[in-house]
């Protein structure tokens, strides 16, 4: 039996080079015949693109390809004004852009608030995928995108912005936070502040300054759509407030996980997460928290080992007044003067989400 490729229905071949970066499928079309050819221009193919200077001027990414491109990725390698060129003349084109991504470098940050202010006439952009230093122009500028669904920021300086801005973005859905600086608890509440129906949140980064409270430790405003929060977090302090805070904040939360690990924890911290945040923990249906540090111990001092053995056994009590509905571990090594301790509750694994 012989096949030929010209007879698969062109359905099949629309799903298949949906998958290809377009400069390859150019590259393949460029040989084939006429047949290919006509399924290359159907409307009905949409493209994933990664922008290139000389797309710029070149006629058949100009007329054919811009107006039938899904997904764009500006990366780090192209420079600045070729992605604000790009923007200036052809975003009223980019007709079934639904995800775009942009790199901008340190280096070209002042153009930032040029190119968000421009992503606002790309007429169903759905997914922002956006590396760069936001202000409060280009904030604003996000938020008036109303088609707006999925945002994912990767900040590289956290710059002031104001507590209160007059716009309010209702559309968003899904925020995406990774701080590769300090971590800047008044943006992520301003972030927050301004999504009110946002029900997904991830968040993640380092306090480079050890003495810094972390966020979700007073409760400004109360996201009543929130159902799913990821927080990884490296150093800085978590007081005995902080989970009833956040969910105060989160009131319907119903996916939490949380990683936290900071190179030296007070002995205190424990007995906080035993006492303060577990009730609140046990009222989340599904968790899974990571928690890894040091304890400081003096050599010779047998009461600190047997503070630890009884923190242990106080957790295990815990899950077995749980009915075994979550799974805690339990895992602490020497280190001459420090006891490494790594704690990990999860009962993802034990429901049926």
């Amino acid at each position: 039996m012989v096949t030929c490729a010209e007879q698969l229905p062109t359905e099949i071949w629309l799903m298949i080079f949906r998958y290809f970066e377009v400069h390859y499928i150019i590259q393949i079309f460029h040989s084939l015949n006429s047949y290919f050819n006509e399924i290359f221009s159907s409307n009905h193919l949409l493209f994933y693109l990664r922008l290139k200077q000389t797309d710029l001027t070149d006629s058949l990414f100009i007329k054919s390809i811009f107006p039938r491109t899904r997904y764009l990725e500006c990366s780090l390698q192209l420079r600045i004004l070729v992605i604000l060129q790009f923007l200036q003349s052809y975003s009223h084109q980019l007709l079934q852009l639904r995800k775009l991504s942009i790199h901008i470098c340190r280096a070209s940050e002042c153009h930032t608030s040029s190119i968000c202010q421009l992503l606002k006439q790309i007429p169903h952009l759905e997914h922002l995928s956006l590396i760069c230093s936001l202000d409060k122009i280009s904030f604003e500028s996000i938020l008036t995108i109303q088609t707006l669904k999925t945002c994912h920021l990767v900040l590289q300086v956290s710059k002031s912005l104001p507590d209160q801005l007059f716009t309010v973005n209702h559309s968003i859905k899904k925020l995406r936070v990774l701080f590769l600086g300090n971590i800047d608890n008044r943006l992520i509440y301003c972030l927050l502040s301004h999504m009110p129906d946002v029900r997904q949140v991830k968040i993640s980064g380092s306090y480079y300054s050890f003495g810094i409270q972390t966020v979700f430790n007073e409760r400004l405003f109360i996201l009543s759509n929130l159902r799913y929060l990821k927080v990884k977090f490296s150093n800085g302090n978590l007081n005995k407030d902080c989970f009833t805070e956040l969910h105060s904040i989160m009131p319907c939360l119903r996916y939490f996980q949380f990683d936290y690990s900071k190179h030296i924890l007070s002995q205190s911290f424990i007995d906080i997460f035993l006492s303060s945040w577990w009730p609140i923990i046990e009222q989340i249906p599904y968790i899974r928290i990571n928690i890894k540090g040091h304890l400081r111990i003096e050599l010779n001092d047998d009461n600190i080992q047997m503070n630890i053995e009884k923190y242990r056994q106080k957790l295990l009590q815990r899950m077995r007044q749980s009915n075994n509905t979550v799974n805690v571990t339990w895992t602490d090594r020497d280190y001459h003067t420090l006891t490494y301790i790594e704690i990990f509750i999860d009962n993802f694994s034990l429901k049926k989400i």
